[in-house]
């Protein structure tokens, strides 16, 4: 079980992790060039296990992935719209059920981190996809 705990907690959190930490290598090597931040990885990480992140980032294929998620995302500014903060949809999920005493589903999720305290939604696409996606009234 600790095991499950464990590798469920890291899908969600270890992208975040290695973009701090990437971040930081940035910092520590004063650069702005992912190729120049070989060997500045964190502590707790082999170098060699760090630098094939850093080959593994350089990649044609990466970094075509990785700009097309940054065009997207700027796009499509409202599709990206929560009131949560960084808390994961698993973490607010987990918070709600404690809450409440009982589970939740992922529309009562979604329908949460997606409207304002005001109670509306905090984008014409947020409430759209309850509507067309969930069948929910609203």
């Amino acid at each position: 079980m600790a095991r499950t705990v464990w590798n469920k907690t890291m899908h969600d959190r270890y992208p975040n992790i290695l973009k701090r930490a990437r971040d930081r290598a940035f910092k520590e090597a004063n650069s702005t060039s992912i190729a120049d931040i070989k060997g500045h990885g964190p502590k707790a990480m082999k170098v060699d296990v760090w630098n094939g992140l850093v080959d593994h980032w350089l990649d044609s294929k990466w970094q075509n992935k990785s700009v097309a998620g940054q065009k997207n995302r700027t796009a499509m500014p409202a599709h990206k719209l929560h009131t949560v903060g960084s808390i994961s949809f698993g973490e607010h999920k987990r918070r709600k059920e404690a809450k409440l005493k009982r589970r939740v589903s992922f529309l009562e999720v979604y329908d949460d981190v997606h409207k304002k305290k005001s109670g509306e939604y905090v984008s014409e696409v947020s409430k759209e996809i309850i509507v067309s996606v969930f069948n929910f009234v609203v």
